[in-house]
This record gives structure tokens, sequence and C-alpha cells, in this order.
């Protein structure tokens, strides 16, 4: 079972998220070539662009997931009809994200402004549902490997065109757009292919009974969805409505990126272990549930540790891969977004179970009460101590998220209040010693990586045998 976890959890991480991955060590040809007006831009109009996108899927994907393995011979007929309301709702995306974007797109870039605003509402009405329906297809069937393969041939083409447009061309922050809407464009494609040859093409039918059906488990995942965006990307909103200086902006969004390829390896395993954790789930009388808890438990160690050497080592990251003297001082503040997002493991077991049950009503207690607390931080503190104060009110919200849906009433899972207490205290004894230790010698740095690698390297290579296959 656990090999099955990592295998599977390697192929998503060099397939889907390719294009991130590969971008990391683009970053030193790239950020001479980069200032923080660019990297502020960027994230602003990324943050306000997905305020509609963290909505495109209706939620839908819980009635897919759930078709496909409990209807197996009618579940393409459910997934067309989802690609249709989806295509619908993409429509009236595009036109409100269009609108705001006019609004909203800083002064540094509004002689870009037609362009920007006419590529993304192209990706959101042609490219979304596509990508959205084929990658979940592969997921559902544990078919990682043509995930992969699409995602890879899109990933070469992101990183060339983001080389091309910012390092030859030096188009700044249009690289990125454009880099962006090419790779897209690409993987919609050959996902439209794929789904044409399997029939999983739109059924263009209004059934307000089905769909009624179908909304009262998604939509509760709307907010759930949302959460996600409110987490990572509304402080970037709040910045700029509290008019901070893009150049601040730019800075906070470099220390964040590592946030998000840590993310990238988190969705990941997410989305390898998601099906393993519905098997285990599925067994009669919550037999699967202790093999569950195990790969949580040791999922969980090897993020924080992984966490805490990433932190650890910022410093010394920053130096090698950004190659812009006015960037690097941003590493500080990279530790504490690193370390807010080591909570992982514990969120995917009780969110899938909650998901399992169908249980999505209650979701928004977990993933969207940590949104608002960290957008209601974030309006507290950022005007009392500047943008530095929203990766602190991250750390905050994502603690919550991650522990709060194990303290919901008639909630079945496995692990105990002494053992979710352990995990956080752990969590923060970790990040308070990688930022207490960011300035110390290398040579301690590489002694005490090899310590820590060796224990856990031990502890889990037997605990994995607990794992049965």
């Amino acid at each position: 079972m656990i090999k099955k976890v990592f295998s599977h959890s390697i192929i998503y991480a060099i397939g889907p998220q390719l294009p991130k991955i590969v971008g990391f060590f683009l970053l030193p040809f790239l950020t001479p070539h980069l200032s923080k007006t660019d990297f502020g831009v960027w994230g602003t109009i990324v943050a306000y662009s997905l305020i509609f996108s963290s909505a495109r899927d209706l939620g839908m994907v819980v009635p897919m997931f759930n078709s496909y393995y409990k209807h197996p011979t009618r579940w393409i007929w459910v997934w067309r009809q989802v690609i249709w309301y989806l295509l619908l709702w993409g429509i009236v995306i595009a036109i409100f994200q269009s609108l705001l974007l006019y609004v909203v797109i800083p002064d540094e870039a509004l002689s870009d402004r037609p362009e920007i605003i006419l590529l993304l509402a192209v990706q959101c009405v042609f490219f979304d549902v596509p990508i959205l329906i084929g990658s979940r297809y592969y997921q559902a069937a544990e078919k990682p490997f043509a995930i992969s393969i699409v995602s890879i041939l899109s990933g070469f083409i992101a990183v060339g065109g983001q080389y091309y447009f910012i390092a030859v061309k030096s188009m700044g922050y249009m690289g990125w757009f454009y880099a962006t809407f090419s790779s897209l464009a690409i993987m919609a494609f050959i996902y439209a292919v794929l789904l044409y040859k399997m029939r999983l093409i739109p059924l263009a039918r209004i059934r307000l009974r089905w769909a009624a059906a179908r909304f009262k488990v998604a939509l509760p995942m709307v907010p759930h969805s949302y959460s996600a965006y409110m987490l990572n990307a509304s402080d970037r909103v709040m910045l700029s409505a509290f008019n901070t200086p893009i150049s601040q902006i730019g800075l906070y969004n470099v220390a964040y990126m590592w946030g998000n390829y840590l993310e990238v390896i988190g969705n990941s395993i997410g989305m390898a272990v998601g099906p393993i954790y519905l098997k285990l789930y599925n067994e009669p009388q919550n037999s699967g549930l202790l093999i569950a808890k195990r790969i949580t438990i040791l999922l969980q160690l090897l993020f924080i540790v992984g966490s805490f050497i990433v932190s650890l080592w910022s410093k010394e990251l920053f130096t090698i891969f950004i190659r812009n003297q006015s960037l690097t001082e941003a590493y500080s503040l990279a530790i504490i977004i690193v370390m807010s997002y080591s909570y992982r493991p514990l969120y995917w077991s009780v969110i899938t179970k909650l998901q399992f049950d169908e249980k999505t009503s209650k979701l928004w207690r977990i993933s969207f009460a940590a949104g608002a607390i960290n957008i209601l931080l974030n309006f507290i503190f950022i005007p009392l101590y500047g943008f530095q104060a929203a990766a602190y009110t991250t750390f905050v919200a994502m603690m919550y998220q991650g522990f709060a849906g194990y303290f919901l009433k008639n909630q079945n899972h496995s692990f105990n209040r002494f053992e979710l207490m352990f995990w956080f205290i752990f969590i923060i004894i970790a990040t308070t010693m990688a930022f207490s230790l960011r300035e110390v010698s290398i040579e301690i740095k590489f002694i005490l990586t090899c310590a820590i690698l060796l224990v856990v390297f031990i502890w889990g290579f037997r605990f994995s045998k607990k794992i049965k296959v």
C-alpha cells in the first residue's frame, strides 16, 4: 500500500506539477530579468483572477468521483452532464472576471490590460473544462502515467515559453501570461482529444431534478474550494486593497513561491493518496481506518521534516535560485510560509473521509472558516505591521485548517486529541527551530540535516512495515 502511495506520488509530481517544478530550477535564469514590480503585477493579477477560478468546478468533483466508484455502469452519463454545466458556467465566469480585471489591474500594467484580460478569458472558457475532466478521470482510474505524459509535454512548453518571453525577449510579467497560456492550450487540446475518444462529450440537457440532487452535494464544496484561494491568494488582493507598494507585494510573492512549490509536492501526494483513502474507507466495518491512519502518520512526519529542511536552508536556497539581490531578502518570510504547509497529510485524511461520507455540508467549518480567519487577521494586522504580517496570519489560518476537522461532532476518525496535540506542538517547535537557526553556519546545518534524515529513515522504514500491501 505504502509503495503505491509513493510511486503514484512521484508520478503525479513529475506530471501535473511539472511546469512549477521545472520553473523552480529555471529561476536562476529568469530572476536577473525580473524585478519586484514584475512579481507584484503577476501575483496581484493572478490573485484577482483566482476569485473566479476557485469556483470553476462548482464542487462537482465530489459527485463525479462518487459516481465513478459507486455506479461503475452509469458514471459516464453523469460526467457528460457535468461537462455541459461546467462549460456554461465558464462563460459566466469569463464575463465577470474580465469586468473585475479591467478595474483592478495595477497601473504598472495598464498598457497590457487588453491582452491580459483576453488571455485569461480564453483559458476560462476553452481550456479549463478539458483539463479538469481529463485529469480527474485519470486520477479516479489510478492511471497517473497518462496525467504525467500530458503534463510533461505542456510543462516543456511552459518552461520554454518562460525562458523565451522573459529571458530572451525581456517581456517581464507578460512572459508568465504568454507561457501559461501556451502550456494550458496544449494540455487542453490533448485532454479534449482523449475525452472525445472515450465519448466523454457534453450532454446538452438541462435536467433540473437531476442537477438539484448533484448540486446539493456539490455546492457545499464551493466554500471549501474557495478556502484555497482565501488562504493562498487573498492576501495579495488585500495588500493591493491597502495600497501596499507593488514592489512590496512582489517581495511577498517571491517568498510565497516557496510555499507554492511545497504545495506542488503536497498536491502530488494528495492526488495519489486520495483514491487509496477512498478504498480504505469503503472497507466493511471501518476495517481500513487503521491503515489509513498509519499512512497519514508516515506522510505527516515526512512532510514536517521536509518542510523543516527546506526552511533551514532557505537562505542558501535563495542565494542559489534567486539571482537578484533585491529579491533575496524575502527568505525569512519564506520560512514561515513553507512551515505553514506542513499540516497537509492530516488535512487530507479528514477531508477525504468527510467527502466519502457525503458530509460536504461540514467542509465550510474547516476550510472556509480557515480562509475567513486569514482574511480577518490580514485586515487587522496588515495596516499595523505591513506586508510581512500576511505570512504569519497565513500560518495561523492553516494550522486551524489542518486540525479543525478532527473536532467536528460525529466525525468518524481514528486520531485522539493527545495525538493531534502532539502533531500541532511538533509543527510549532519545528517552525521555531527553523526560523531561529536560519543564520547558523552551513556546517551546522549539514550535520543537523544528516542526523534528522538518518533518524527519519530508520523510523520510517520500520513503521512502513505496519502498512500492509
